[in-house]
């Protein structure tokens, strides 16, 4: 009986000390592919003012732009928690600026078609914000009334 329960103990323990893989979240990481909406993924902006104070931005930005598109009857929107786990996947650093490249690999890997990518800073007591949409297969820049035109379905 105490061999017994020695190999189990000893099972037990090289159970629990086994390599395991890297944290998989079950948030599903791509978009919904419905053929009458334009699958869009909305990056983190960038803070080019580097003041930590406004660093907050970098989420909020993306936040509102995705809540907003979110209710788009034309639009299927990656959400923030998708982003990121996408970002944690490919081992991004919180901290650091979202690079074209690895907007387009997270556009890929969620087969977005559309990306924004933007970036704001602090000009004297004024915040200027840019935005840009890119065309996730092509990396083109779109025209700003690409706005437009995705939101009206004509894209």
């Amino acid at each position: 009986m105490a061999i017994l329960l020695i190999v189990v103990a000893a099972i037990a323990v090289l159970y629990l000390m086994r390599p395991r893989p890297a944290h998989q979240s079950l948030v599903s990481a791509t978009i919904g592919q419905d053929p009458t909406k334009h699958p869009i993924a909305v990056m983190f902006f960038d803070n080019e003012s580097r003041s930590l104070d406004l660093d907050w931005l970098r989420e909020g930005l993306a936040h509102m732009i995705i809540s907003d598109l979110s209710r788009s009857n034309n639009l299927v929107v990656l959400s923030r928690p998708q982003l990121h786990v996408l970002l944690e996947r490919i081992a991004h650093k919180p901290s650091e600026k979202i690079s074209l490249d690895e907007a387009l690999n997270i556009g890929r890997l969620t087969q977005a078609k559309v990306l924004v990518l933007g970036s704001f800073a602090k000009l004297g007591e004024q915040i200027r914000i840019d935005a840009h949409l890119h065309d996730a297969r092509t990396v083109n820049c779109l025209p700003p009334s690409a706005w437009w035109l995705i939101n009206q379905g004509k894209s």
